[in-house]
């Protein structure tokens, strides 16, 4: 293993996957609403992208699973990049991201796409409405993806039950759209507030939505699952085993506690660890194993201490990097919540 070769999109699974799996899997089939929310850096897209693709990888998807080509993702514009209310954002975004799958980019340039939307009144929304129905429903769509789901507002929410949860066709056309996901960030010390703005404006559309998946950062039940996948399938590497039992515990414990410490348990900071660990190992010699002793922990820790003094570590949370495609930018690791 080399720095070159390193990888460092696997996803981790960790206890509580699998159960918030099965809640995506339901909230499809049922056509539901549903909802990931998380801090920055706790696997929210990971989590997305793993449920829709990554879980099948060498083997063939069951019928019934939404696939890549029938999920449209949308990134919403946060409203200091908008100057549009809620709602005509939300439409101006979907219609944007049909836009790009449907025709091509230089019409789009030339303000024939949704850039030059007329929304300035109720019959240009509806006719615009009518026309994201009209291609959701060519373009067999069934999952709608809202990235940045925490910017939406109660008009914008509104929108969004009308997309899927009146099946009345009031706009006169048909959708094979089954399901809404919304991936939203919570603020520290807050739950995330989507479904809380559903539900204050007492529509009875609400009462079925499910309980949102929360997922929360690297802790210390978490990290030590997580390193522990990190180390044997991304570094290809072992802890090493001789000496005490005893010692090498507690050697391992501190080591975590101190990367747990450096890193705040955001994943966005563990590829620097992972980096570390891969040049602190070196190259396998033939026959041998790449251990991880004591010094190699001494070693990395003293990297993460420099990286952490540079501010490398809190310019990689600032990023908050999140995908513009179905397929998503590279962020590590699974839910944390």
């Amino acid at each position: 293993m080399t720095k070159a070769s390193l990888n460092l999109l696997t996803y981790v699974k960790l206890p509580q996957t699998d159960e918030q799996l099965v809640a995506l899997d339901l909230a499809f089939a049922e056509r539901r609403l549903h909802l990931i929310s998380g801090f920055v850096g706790s696997g929210r897209h990971a989590l997305y992208r793993y449920w829709l693709t990554g879980r099948w990888e060498g083997q063939a998807p069951p019928k019934d699973a939404v696939r890549p080509e029938e999920v449209l993702f949308v990134k919403l514009e946060t409203p200091e990049r908008s100057s549009m209310s809620g709602q005509r954002a939300l439409i101006r975004a979907v219609r944007h991201s049909l836009d790009r799958r449907l025709r091509p980019a230089y019409m789009v340039a030339r303000g024939m796409g949704s850039d030059a939307l007329p929304l300035s009144t109720r019959s240009d929304i509806h006719k615009v409405i009518r026309s994201i129905r009209k291609d959701l429903g060519e373009l067999k769509i069934k999952l709608l993806v809202l990235d940045n789901g925490d910017i939406l507002d109660d008009d914008s929410l509104n929108q969004v039950l009308e997309f899927f949860l009146d099946y009345d066709d009031v706009y006169g056309t048909i959708t094979r759209l089954r399901s809404i996901l919304i991936i939203a960030a919570t603020d520290k010390g807050q739950k995330n507030k989507v479904w809380t703005k559903i539900r204050a404006n007492g529509d009875a559309r609400a009462a079925a939505l499910p309980a949102p998946i929360e997922l929360d950062r690297l802790n210390v039940q978490s990290l030590p699952i997580a390193f522990s996948h990190l180390l044997k399938n991304n570094l290809g590497a072992e802890l090493d085993r001789s000496g005490s039992d005893i010692v090498r515990k507690k050697q391992m414990r501190e080591f975590l506690a101190e990367i747990l410490r450096r890193t705040r348990g955001d994943w966005h900071n563990i590829p620097p660890v992972l980096k570390s660990l891969d040049l602190r190992l070196g190259q396998a010699l033939e026959g041998k194993k790449r251990l991880l002793t004591k010094q190699v922990m001494d070693e990395v820790l003293s990297d993460l201490k420099q990286l952490s003094e540079q501010g490398v570590l809190e310019r990689v949370e600032e990023q908050k990097s999140s995908p513009s495609d179905a397929g998503g930018a590279p962020i590590e690791g699974g839910n944390q919540k």
